[in-house]
């Protein structure tokens, strides 16, 4: 696999409020959403690479997983997510959950081909691998 960028960067925080206000107001980034207990932020890399913002554990374990229970969560874009995950499973790291397909979990087809898997790294920290266009053919 190749990393082609971070995409994404989640926190999990009992300031969920002032963290939110802290990005949008202090440091001027611009939200893409809010819900009660996660909100989102859009970065500049890419049109769907976000920081969000987790407020508790009552966020659905496909967006974030329990096993990343306070802290920083970071996702790696990759062409090929399945075959992502293969290559991690194949090289004994942890998996957790299972491949998360954004227009399973949204309902809507725009966003077929955005999908990730969460996964724990040797330092046991939670990592994602992120794929966030068209799975490539072949």
């Amino acid at each position: 696999m190749r990393v082609l960028r971070v995409s994404f960067v989640g926190t999990r925080t009992t300031a969920f409020q002032a963290t939110v206000d802290m990005f949008r107001d202090v440091l001027g980034m611009d939200q893409a959403f809010v819900n009660p207990g996660w909100a989102g932020f859009h970065l500049p890399s890419g049109e769907r690479d976000l920081l969000e913002v987790f407020g508790g554990p009552d966020v659905d374990p496909r967006v974030a997983p329990e096993e990343f229970g306070r802290g920083v969560l970071v996702a790696f874009a990759v062409e090929d997510v399945a075959a992502a995950r293969e290559e991690l499973a194949a090289a004994g790291t942890e998996l957790i959950g299972d491949l998360v397909w954004a227009a399973d979990l949204t309902g809507d087809a725009t966003d077929a081909g955005w999908g990730w898997c969460f996964f724990r790294g040797p330092d046991g920290n939670v990592y994602v691998l992120q794929q966030d266009g068209l799975a490539p053919s072949g």
